[in-house]
């Protein structure tokens, strides 16, 4: 069995609104292996993004513990998130908006590769230009700001931005929602490239289970902040054993 790499043991998260209380995760827990590609499926709301926020420090854990690569991270300091953000990279939903409008492709994956890799700044050209490469873009593209760049291109950019550190494990959280059709298919197509030739692990996070069916070795259902069915992925989508699953299944069908 491949190595243990990242561990949610019970871990739950409640947020407060005006007085009131609400749990947007309950007691979760699960295991992501190295070489694994995991997919977190869910409907809107049921607590699937909430876990990756959890883990990349975005928000404080309530209860429970997470741990990447045998060390807990669930309240880890300024210093211990940077020292892990060489390793674990995040592509969100907003590839437009994950970018500083004001700043080229280029010179934002420079700020990256100064700020997580000890690069720097100025010399960097040939990084940026393999980076770009890497995900299917043109050299020329570091001279683009992101709104110059299409939906999949900006995505392809975030992608590359992830890539620089070289991560141990890439999350994609709703990471082709915003897309269309071609554009997610050629992203998951990019990401699974990557993950085989780069030896990554993935967690990919969507409510779409036909497309990360195409691509997750594992998949997690989500309802109500709960893990509701877990498995192979084939064994899942023919064998659904929970409503929640059914449902999901029963959809694309």
């Amino acid at each position: 069995m491949s190595k243990k790499i990242l561990t949610c043991e019970e871990v739950t998260k409640v947020f407060e609104r005006d007085g009131r209380t609400f749990k947007a995760l309950d007691a979760v827990s699960f295991d992501l292996y190295e070489g694994d590609i995991l997919g977190i499926i869910g409907e809107s709301g049921s607590g699937k993004s909430t876990i990756s926020n959890l883990i990349m420090g975005l928000f404080e854990v309530t209860e429970g513990r997470i741990f990447f690569d045998g060390k807990e991270i669930s309240h880890a300091s300024r210093a211990e998130r940077r020292s892990m953000y060489q390793q674990v990279q995040m592509v969100f939903q907003n590839a437009v908006g994950s970018f500083n409008p004001r700043r080229t492709i280029g010179a934002t994956l420079e700020d990256t590769l100064c700020f997580l890799c000890s690069c720097r700044s100025g010399g960097n050209e040939k990084r940026i230009a393999e980076l770009l490469e890497l995900v299917g873009l043109p050299a020329h593209y570091a001279d683009k700001y992101p709104f110059e760049l299409s939906g999949g291109e900006c995505q392809r950019a975030a992608i590359a931005r992830a890539m620089a550190v070289c991560p141990k494990v890439i999350i994609c959280d709703e990471a082709t929602s915003a897309l269309d059709v071609s554009a997610q298919a050629k992203i998951v197509t990019l990401l699974k490239h990557l993950q085989e030739v780069h030896d990554m692990t993935l967690i990919f996070i969507t409510h779409d289970l036909p497309l990360v069916s195409s691509l997750a070795t594992r998949l997690i259902i989500m309802d109500q902040g709960k893990i509701v069915e877990e498995g192979e992925t084939i064994r899942v989508i023919t064998n659904p054993q929970t409503e929640v699953t059914k449902r999901l299944v029963n959809a694309v069908l």
